[in-house]
Parts: structure tokens; C-alpha cells; sequence
């Protein structure tokens, strides 16, 4: 099978998961199955097609063609590769974390949500493979009306509004921002196809200010990257299942967000071209203040939160404008600090979403002021949530190491020294916020009450959620181990 077919069968399976789920409604243990099945198989066909690709092989696939410039199409790359890789990974310890927490919680409407889990990763492998910015579009906006069901899984009166707000922004941002800068550069370049070295660099001559605008337009206009002000839906999503918030933050949504806007950058604008346009403008680059104000910003938000899932969806916001300070950057560095902080981020906030709604499903807590002990009650939960945590901080031994070393590292090679405090401020601040919640869950004494006595099985209930926790958590290390293996790939 040649490296095109391959790309399409990956997008489809998670579509045909999302058929199956409901007919097998009524056989809730077939239903799981064979979701975990097709996410085998997707990720096993993700390792073919990268071989393949590594091996030189190229694809290409167009299915619908207005004309030269407008179509609809995939095409694989290195970033597509890995991404994807990534995604089919996670879709498998996902789908068996959520065997565990949605029996366990006996949530309602079980098979509409491994069927929209399922077809949230299929229009994510979407983007992933898009050729052009349209195609890009399209997938982008079929992604946020697919996570909106699940969003959506436990609505009521009281959650409504954080329901709209989650739709309502990533809707209206992508129409009257992201889709007018993809019309923009259509009309300005005649192409929107992402192209090795940028589209813009081939051009004789541009307008500065019109290539600024495109820019700033992406930016705010990919609310799923999560800038400041444009990141409202994400902690207006937390009301979701915390499947649903592992999905959102470390699988699918904000990660299309961040990836979207590194192929932007890379292969429409070009980082050698945007480099030579800003430092004609201004000595700094001004543009990083978006992602320095947000990294800032949403630290003290998190550090002022109770509930945990919000903590951690403040520590989202600004762990996702580590990803976008890097890519705008403009140095090697710091792209392979925006692409490796992709990978580092995803498996240690899935770890730290699995460890919440664990502590949920077994002690019936969501805030960080009852978790005192916690750790003794459920020691694998909290070692998982305290190595992620670990991670997020940038401690050696672990992913976010690795991604912030190359952060800094492309700050230096960028001369913006500057931005350096920002990043000094954010890891003390981050530091601030994760380490009291390891120091109370282990050395603070655990306080009984009534919620530990709910009816239920509740140690095989945690057994998926459990072998989950240990796969992600397990993840954050092996990167770390792995790094010189993974940047070798990066830089090739």
C-alpha cells in the first residue's frame, strides 16, 4: 500500500470507530473493544506510514479540486508524522482510561461518547495531514463541532453558559479571523499550500505591514492555540467528563491549535522570511509579547485556583504559549522546543487530567484544599499526577526538561534575551502551584469523610484508569531518555 492510501486509512479508521459505537450500544464490553482495536491498528499503520516516509517515500492526495489553488487535499511531513504518531498513541490510553472513569462514575450516554471521542481524533488526523490552509479550515472547524458533544455530555442549567462559551469562541474567532487571513493570503500569494521555506519567500516583494496582519490574524484567530484574550473556552470547557479534558488539552484540540499555527509559520510564512520582515520593523520582536503576557498571566490565574481542573487548565493556557513563543522565536531551536514541548506537554497533562479524575471517581474530590493525604490513599494516582507535574515545571529526568532546554536555547540564539525572566518567572510560578499540591497529597495528614464510603468496587473500577496513569507518566520519562534519538529526527 502506497503512502498516500496509508494517510487516508489513518484518518478514516477513527471514522469508522465513530460508526461502530453506536451500533454496538448495547454491548458496552464489544464497543470498547473494538474501539481499542481500531486505535491499534491506527497506530500501527502510523508507524508503517513513518517508516515509509522516512525511507523517502513521498504522498500526495487531492479529492477535491475547484481549482489550482483551491482544493482539498493531504500530503505527509516530518511535523505531520510525529503529530499523528502522537495523536494515535494517546487515542489508545485514552479510550482505556475512559473504560475505567465513565463505568466508574456511571456516567450516562456511554457509546455517544467513545463515538465523538472517535471522531475528534479522526478530523484531529485531519489537520494533521492537510495539504493547504483550506483543508486545514475545514478540519478545524469539524473538530470543534465534534468535541462539542462531549463538552456538552453532562450539560444542565448551571453549565450551559460555559457550553456556549466554548462553542461560541471557537466559532466566532475561526470565522471573522482565522478564515479571513486564509482568504487574505490567497488573494495576496495566489497559493495557500504549505511549502518548504514559506510561501512568502517566494514572492519579489510583499508589504510588511500586510504580512504582519496575516500573522497577528492566525495567532488570534486559532483560538485552539489558547492566546490571551481568545482562550476563554478552554476552562469554560472543564465542565466535560476529565476524559473529555485530557482529550481537549494533551490529544486533540489545543494541540491542533499549537500544531497549526508551527506549519504556519514554517511553511507559509517561512522563518528566514519573517525574521528579515521583523527586524526591519522594530529592534525586539514585539510579537512575543501575545505569547509572554499569556504565559504570565494564566500562571497567576492557576496559582490563585481551588478547583484542581481549573488549575490545570490555566497551567494549559500558559504552557501552550511556551509552544507559541517558541515557534515565534524564528530559530531551529526554537521550533524543535515548540515540536518536542508538543509531545512533552501532551503526556504529562494527560497524566495530570487521568490523576484528577481518578481522585474524582475513587474520593469523590476536586479541590486541591481536600487533597491532604491523598497520596497514601491512592499512591499511584498521585506518583503519576507528581512525575507529570515534574514535567510541567521543566525538572530534569523528565520531557519538559528537554523542551524548555531548547526554549532557552532558542531565546539566546533569537538575541530577544529579555525574554528569559519571563520564562525564570513562569517556572517559579508554575513551581508554586504543582509543588504544594505534591507536598500536601503526601506529607499532610488524609482526612476521612463520608464521600470515601460511596458504593462500588471502587479498586477494579481504577484498574484501567491505574495501567493508564503508569503508561503516560511512564511517557514523560521516556522522552526524557529518548531526546537525543527524537531531536536526531528533528534536525535531520
Amino acid at each position: 500500500m502506497t503512502l498516500s492510501y496509508l494517510l487516508i486509512l489513518i484518518i478514516l479508521i477513527p471514522f469508522f470507530s465513530f460508526l461502530t459505537s453506536f451500533r454496538l450500544k448495547r454491548y458496552p464490553n464489544v464497543r470498547e473493544g473494538v474501539n481499542i482495536a481500531f486505535a491499534f491498528i491506527n497506530f500501527i499503520l502510523s508507524i508503517v506510514a513513518y517508516n515509509k516516509f522516512s525511507g523517502g517515500e513521498l504522498a500526495s492526495f487531492r479529492f477535491i479540486t475547484l481549482n489550482q489553488p483551491i482544493y482539498l487535499g493531504f500530503y505527509a511531513e516530518k511535523i505531520s508524522m510525529i503529530f499523528a504518531l502522537m495523536v494515535n498513541f494517546l487515542w489508545i490510553i485514552s479510550i482505556f482510561y475512559s473504560m475505567g472513569y465513565m463505568r466508574g462514575n456511571k456516567e450516562k450516554h456511554q457509546s455517544r461518547f467513545f463515538a465523538f471521542f472517535s471522531l475528534s481524533i479522526c478530523f484531529t488526523l485531519g489537520i494533521a495531514f492537510s495539504s493547504n490552509l483550506l483543508t486545514t479550515f475545514l478540519f478545524y472547524e469539524a473538530l470543534t463541532l465534534a468535541t462539542f458533544p462531549l463538552v456538552a455530555h453532562n450539560i444542565n442549567d448551571e453549565n450551559r453558559s460555559n457550553v456556549k462559551v466554548y462553542l461560541g469562541v471557537l466559532i466566532i474567532t475561526s470565522l471573522i479571523l482565522f478564515l479571513p487571513a486564509i482568504i487574505g493570503t490567497l488573494v495576496y500569494l495566489g497559493s495557500i499550500d504549505y511549502t518548504l521555506g514559506g510561501l512568502f519567500i517566494q514572492q519579489e516583494s510583499t508589504n510588511i505591514y500586510v504580512v504582519l496582519s496575516l500573522l497577528l490574524l492566525f495567532i488570534f484567530g486559532i483560538a485552539k492555540a489558547g492566546v490571551m484574550p481568545v482562550h476563554k473556552w478552554l476552562p469554560a470547557a472543564m465542565v466535560a467528563p476529565t476524559p473529555v479534558s485530557a482529550l481537549l488539552h494533551a490529544v486533540a484540540v489545543v494541540k491542533s491549535g499549537v500544531f497549526i499555527l508551527i506549519k504556519i509559520v514554517v511553511y507559509i510564512f517561512g522563518i528566514d522570511y519573517l525574521n528579515v520582515i521583523l527586524q526591519k520593523l522594530f529592534a525586539i520582536n514585539w510579537i512575543l509579547v501575545i505569547p509572554c503576557i499569556t504565559i504570565i498571566l494564566a500562571s497567576l490565574i492557576a496559582l490563585s485556583q481551588d478547583n484542581l481542573k481549573k488549575m490545570l487548565a490555566y497551567s494549559t493556557v500558559s504552557q501552550l504559549s511556551y509552544i507559541v513563543l517558541g515557534v515565534l522565536l524564528l530559530t531551529n531551536a526554537g521550533i524543535i522546543s515548540s515540536i518536542t514541548n508538543i509531545l512533552a506537554h501532551a503526556v504529562a497533562k494527560i497524566t495530570l487530567f487521568f490523576a484528577a479524575g481518578a481522585i474524582y471517581v475513587i474520593a469523590h474530590k476536586t479541590k486541591i484544599s481536600e487533597l491532604s493525604g491523598i497520596g497514601r490513599k491512592m499512591p499511584i494516582t498521585m506518583t503519576a499526577f507528581s512525575i507529570a507535574a515534574l514535567s510541567m515545571i521543566g525538572f530534569p529526568l523528565t520531557g519538559g526538561f528537554i523542551a524548555k532546554w531548547f526554549l532557552l536555547k532558542g531565546i539566546w540564539e533569537s538575541s530577544q534575551h529579555w525574554v528569559l525572566f519571563v520564562i525564570i518567572i513562569s517556572t517559579v510560578l508554575n513551581a508554586l502551584y504543582f509543588l504544594p499540591i505534591i507536598f500536601k497529597a503526601f506529607f499532610e495528614k488524609y482526612h476521612e469523610d463520608e464521600d470515601d464510603n460511596h458504593e462500588g468496587d471502587t479498586t477494579k473500577k481504577s484498574l484501567h484508569m491505574d495501567i493508564a496513569m503508569i503508561a503516560s507518566a511512564t511517557c514523560v520519562i521516556l522522552l526524557y531518555i529518548y531526546s537525543d534519538s527524537f531531536i536526531k529526527i528533528l534536525i535531520k
